[in-house]
Formats: C-alpha cells, structure tokens, sequence
C-alpha cells in the first residue's frame, strides 16, 4: 500500500520548476518509495510521457560508474527526443562529485531536464548542495510520522485525527476527543517501535524486532565504519548505546569519552556522523541572559523512537514512557518548519523545547505547570507555552500567557 506522505504536495509543488528537487532523510524512510509516486504523478498529472522518465538508482555499482565515467554523455543516451525529461536520481550520494557532476548537466541541460534527487548521508549531500546553490531545493523525508503511521494501521482513525491535530500557534478546540483512548493505544505502538515504513507494515511483533536490529547495522556499517574503519565496529555501537540509555538528556561528548574510554575526538566524529545520517539529532539551548542560561550543551534525541529502543533493548513502553514521550513529542516538532531548541539555566530550570524562539513547550505523563515553566514565562512572556501529555485536553493560564495541556496523539 502506498502511505501519502505528509512533504507529497509541498515537493509537487516545485514539479514544475526548473530547480532541482533533493529529497533528504534516513535510509529505508519511504525515499523511493515516494520517488515511484512522484513518477506516477508526474506521467498522469503533468502530461509526462513515461518514456520520458528515467529512473536511475545509484545503489547500482554499473549504473554509477558508467555516470561517473561521462555524466554529460550518460543523461544523453537517455534522452528520448528534444521533449521534456524527468530524471528520477536516487541515492546519489554514493556518486562521486556528484554536485559537480550535476551542475554540468543543469546547466547544459536545463531547459529539457527535470531532476529530482534522493540521499540519505548528510555530509556528501551539503557537498552536493554547496554546487548547486541556487540550482536546488530541500525536503526532509523522515520515518512515518504518527498521522502517516495512522493512515497505514487505521485509515478511519486517520480520517477522524486529520481535523484535530493542533498547530501550536493556531486556534485550539479544547474538546477531548471521544476516541482519544484508541488514539492512544496506537501512539503506544507508535512510539515503542517507530515509524520505519517496513516495520510499520509488518505485524509480527518479533519481525520488527528483528528489522530494526538489521536497520542499526545498516546504520553502522554504511556510515560510521566508511569513516573509521572496521576496528570500530564494537565502539561505534557502544556510542550509540549510550546515547540511547541517555536519550532526551544533556550531552556532555567529555562524559562519553570518559565512560567508555574512546578518545573525544572519535566520539565527536561518531556524534557527527550519526547526526549526518539522521540517526540522532542534537538540539542547542535557547538563551537570552548571557550570565544565568546555558549556551553550549546540547540535548540528543533519537529521530525515531523505535531505533532506540532496539538499541537500549527495551521495549517495555511503561517503564521508558516519560522519555519516550519527549523523543516522540522532538520528532514530531522537528517535521514542522522552525527552530526548535530546549531552555535551561545554571540553577538547573528547564524546559524541554522552545519553538520557533517563542514558544515553551514542556513534556510530562502526568500535566502540571512547574516551577521551570513559570520561570520561563516571567522571563520572556510568550503568548502561548504547551504541556504536552496522554489524556487531558484543557486550558489554563498565567501572567498572561495562555497554557494549552494537550494531548500527545493530536500533538
């Protein structure tokens, strides 16, 4: 089945542009997948002949040598006529100089050639931008989110999500829906094995298991160990087995190389290179007050919750569900365009997030205004700040600041 994705329309958009298209995200999150839709559309929407549309995967050894030997001459031998082409690149970070490459066929080409592009390896892809710059767009394709993880376990329920998911600058209903308790049963399964379009899709509980441990692999040896080399296999998991028992927490790269007596340097390459694959994510401080707020610590979170948990070998939801929520509630914020930070001052207040610089959103099981959260407002007056938790939708306030404590599975 074929799972629409939420960035579908917003990449459509630019179809007909001249730009170049780079969709950008984790392996085996729905790129070719969406790749295959995007031909689709493109042949009965956009007039495109489907002899006019060329699908090249890079994976393929044959086919990236025969376009690293002659880009030019090999996009030609696929041009079918002088009509318009769309050329559908995927996995292009495997190219060498790609961005080079690219760049010659545009602008030699641009005028009969439509390109959309995937990668999934952060590093080669900032390569390949720095050469395109002003030639190409960006759109991150995550793992499902919890809409899209819906439409694929319960399309009624989808439909019935679809108008009361909250926009935390918008208007909210604080009317709780009657089918919040489904809802919830689905963000259990949700959050405890991720939205990884494969695992999503597969029943058997065992089976996810088991792709997500294949999926952590396939993490490690395709990107750490292409730097480092396979006599850091054992350290590269190490890693990033600390940094899930220490998921949604202060990053401290010196602690890390410390407990597990790996030299900083490689630490922070392995950090580096896991935040480049969109394994992790590394979010920074928000501060206004040079003297009393932190500014250099960052926070780790994992991009999907399902990969931590294989990791920490745990998928007991009730025992990690505090933490689990913060990383649900990150992954879902960080989909929305915006910055997204946390707060945190040296008398230790915190506050899980601020979005978009204004506006504090704290995460917790059960909802309570804290102490943190009220300093936050007294410092900076937002107009809004956000609890999120499991079950209660209401609205409350104070010094002027309205307080949405909504639930998670609308969030």
């Amino acid at each position: 089945m074929y799972v629409k994705r939420d960035i579908e329309e917003k990449v459509f958009d630019w179809i007909g542009e001249r730009e170049i298209i780079a969709i950008i995200g984790p392996r085996q999150s729905g790129k070719t997948t969406l790749m295959d839709r995007i031909k689709e559309r493109a042949i009965v929407e956009c007039g495109y002949d489907k002899d006019h549309v060329v699908f090249i995967s890079f994976e393929d050894e044959i086919e990236r040598l025969k376009f690293e030997g002659d880009p030019s001459s090999y996009i030609q031998a696929h041009l079918f006529d002088d009509g318009m082409h769309l050329f559908l690149l995927d996995e292009v970070q495997y190219v060498e100089n790609a961005g080079r490459a690219l760049k010659l066929i545009f602008d030699r080409f641009h005028d009969r050639i439509k390109f959309v592009m995937t990668g999934s390896s952060s590093p080669d892809l900032k390569d390949i931008g720095g050469s395109l710059v002003g030639r190409v767009v960006f759109f991150e394709l995550y793992p499902f989110s919890f809409k899209e993880f819906l439409f694929a376990r319960d399309e009624k329920l989808h439909n019935y999500l679809s108008g009361r998911t909250i926009d935390p600058e918008g208007e909210i209903s604080y009317e709780r829906p009657v089918l919040l308790d489904r809802l919830n049963v689905y963000l259990k399964e949700y959050i405890t094995y991720g939205g990884f379009p494969r695992i999503v899709l597969m029943d058997d509980i065992e089976k996810k298991r088991i792709l997500l441990k294949q999926l952590v692999t396939l993490y490690i040896e395709k990107d750490v160990l292409k730097v480092h080399g396979s006599a850091f296999r054992n350290d590269a998991l190490r890693v990033v087995q600390y940094l899930a028992f220490n998921c949604c927490g202060l990053l401290n790269r010196d602690a890390v190389s410390s407990e597990l007596g790996i030299k900083v340097k490689k630490v922070q390459e392995t950090l580096d290179i896991l935040e480049d694959s969109f394994l992790i994510k590394r979010i920074r401080p928000y501060f206004g007050n040079l003297s009393t707020e932190l500014r250099k610590m960052t926070k780790v979170f994992f991009v999907d919750s399902g990969m931590r948990n294989v990791l920490a070998e745990d998928f007991v939801f009730s025992r990690d569900k505090g933490f689990l929520l913060e990383n649900y509630v990150f992954s879902e914020l960080n989909r929305k365009e915006g910055t997204l930070k946390y707060w945190r001052t040296t008398a230790k207040a915190e506050v899980d997030f601020v979005f978009r610089d204004r506006i504090p959103v704290e995460v917790k099981s059960t909802p309570r205004i804290t102490r943190s959260l009220r300093s936050f407002i007294s410092a900076y007056s937002p107009d809004r700040a956000i609890i999120v938790n499991y079950d209660t939708f209401e609205k409350t306030g104070i010094d002027g600041t309205e307080i949405a404590i909504v639930p998670a599975a609308l969030f």
